[in-house]
């Protein structure tokens, strides 16, 4: 898991590339991008629909 900010090149080049290398060992990655600190910015329901709809298709389907 990698808790950073959405902006700034760090960000771009360390989560870029550290999802492509597990997704090209065959390890499925889930991506949320939410705001910890203030959740008013978040659809209540979007976590749990997204985080299900990705076990679905990439865990539970085996790709």
């Amino acid at each position: 898991m990698s808790v950073c900010p959405r902006t700034g090149q760090a960000h771009a080049r360390g989560s870029y590339f550290t999802t492509r290398a597990l997704e090209a060992a065959g390890i499925p990655v889930l991506e949320l991008h939410a705001d910890n600190v203030d959740a008013r910015s978040t659809d209540g329901d979007a976590l749990p629909r997204t985080v299900g709809d990705w076990l679905d298709r990439h865990v539970l389907a085996g790709g």
